[in-house]
């Protein structure tokens, strides 16, 4: 069963909204205040590949919703997303198990407006070992970086990623495509 989630965007109170499609595929936006969201849906054992309003993907982009419902979306799944990973190593050369990596879109024209899709931006620990693992990223060209913990904590925000910019590897991913990247701390 497809699961909606629409998931409000910027500084005033709104509640996500959730909603299941209906036996033919079908769901509704009525009863959400008029504003900007993230449409997310969510199928189990599946990633989302695309949300096309228009002829336009908005799975990553804010859907402006109005008083009235919306027609004509098409949500498409995937079994096959790419995967990245690889090894995080220090100065010295050995595995760093106190680093984090930052994966984000090299089209930066959303997350400089602070418009952040967590399908695309993503933070994750290389565990005890200094290997890491992003997985369920959906095609696309990204900056991958690794940083020191105690530096992660603004990840999330347009300064943080344009300092990270320029020390960050940029790589493309295509669908279900696997690549290894060795890091190193930035």
């Amino acid at each position: 069963m497809v699961v909606l989630d629409v998931q409000p965007i910027g500084p005033r109170p709104i509640l996500s909204a959730t909603s299941r499609a209906s036996d033919d595929g079908s769901f509704t936006t009525i009863g959400n205040a008029p504003g900007r969201y993230f449409v997310r849906p969510s199928l189990p054992g599946w990633t989302l590949k695309s949300v096309m309003l228009a002829g336009r993907n908005i799975a990553d982009e804010p859907l402006e919703l109005e008083a009235t419902d919306i027609a004509d979306v098409v949500v498409t799944f995937t079994d096959t997303m790419a995967e990245l990973s690889g090894a995080v190593l220090n100065a010295r050369g050995e595995r760093d198990r106190n680093a984090e990596v930052v994966v984000f879109p090299a089209d930066s024209q959303s997350w400089k407006r602070g418009v952040f899709s967590t399908r695309r931006i993503r933070l994750t620990g290389r565990g005890e070992t200094g290997f890491y693992k992003i997985d369920t990223l959906p095609a696309g060209e990204y900056f991958v970086v690794a940083v020191d913990d105690s530096t992660a904590g603004s990840w999330q925000t347009p300064a943080f990623l344009e300092k990270l910019q320029g020390s960050a590897v940029r790589v493309t991913l295509g669908d279900g495509e696997k690549k290894s990247l060795e890091l190193r701390t930035r």
